[in-house]
């Protein structure tokens, strides 16, 4: 805990009277995030004679109104106080951080459909691999159903254990990469722990890993289509032939 200690800025002792936690996730100009130093303004002025020159000032906007709609009125209020013309934009300089975030947005958002495009591509592949296997696995219990189907199995209940045996299938391997991606989350996150404190928070919702689970389910429903649709056609004579 750095309060009451002194920190020296330049040639100035100042005494710190408390941490802003917060300011490590904000916008930081001329350093990094979380280096940054707060003064109150009158002091600053004494101990650097500034006078009422202002070097910066930052602008929010009441909720619902959009920065980038009143910023040609900032520049022009400020570059009348100053006597400089209101379009020259070297004279009053305006960084709006809405075009920044939009950007970052734009980004993210690419990226988000980047990672959809793979996870359900890498989905597809998964239920196309398990329909491969219970078609063999079907294929070589054809005695066994056809056996089944001797002694009175329905069509129906052929369906619902091959069915059965996807969603199982699909829901074991789903569940086992949902949990080995909340373990590999859970490293990133005490990774990010600083002094103790956990800076960054990377975990998976628990309705989100339910609806994971739901559609994993659902894929492991269409795998097993085409091989229950094999394992009902098998007659009890066909498997007599086989064995």
């Amino acid at each position: 805990d750095p309060c009451g200690k002194s920190i020296r800025i330049d040639s100035t002792y100042y005494q710190i009277v408390g941490v802003d936690f917060g300011a490590a996730e904000g916008i930081s100009f001329n350093g990094e995030p979380g280096t940054g130093i707060c003064l109150p303004f009158s002091q600053m002025r004494q101990a650097y004679n500034l006078g009422n020159r202002v070097h910066l000032i930052g602008v929010t906007a009441k909720p619902g109104v959009v920065m980038s709609k009143i910023s040609d009125r900032i520049r022009e209020t400020i570059a009348r106080a100053h006597y400089v013309d209101p379009t020259d934009e070297q004279g009053a300089m305006l960084f709006n951080t809405e075009v920044v975030f939009q950007m970052l947005d734009s980004l993210m958002s690419g990226l988000n459909l980047l990672i959809w495009l793979v996870g359900i591509g890498t989905l597809l592949a998964g239920a196309i691999g398990v329909s491969n296997i219970m078609m063999v696995t079907v294929r070589e219990r054809t005695t066994e159903i056809g056996i089944r189907r001797a002694i009175g199995a329905t069509p129906k209940m052929v369906l619902s254990q091959i069915i059965s045996e996807s969603i199982v299938l699909t829901l074991v391997a789903g569940m086992s990469g949902i949990l080995f991606g909340v373990l590999i989350l859970q490293m990133l996150e005490m990774g990010s722990m600083e002094d103790g404190i956990i800076t960054t928070h990377y975990q998976i919702g628990f309705w989100k890993a339910i609806f994971c689970g739901f559609v994993v389910s659902s894929l492991g429903v269409l795998a097993g289509l085409a091989p229950a649709a094999r394992a009902m056609s098998i007659k009890p004579v066909d498997a007599m032939r086989d064995e």
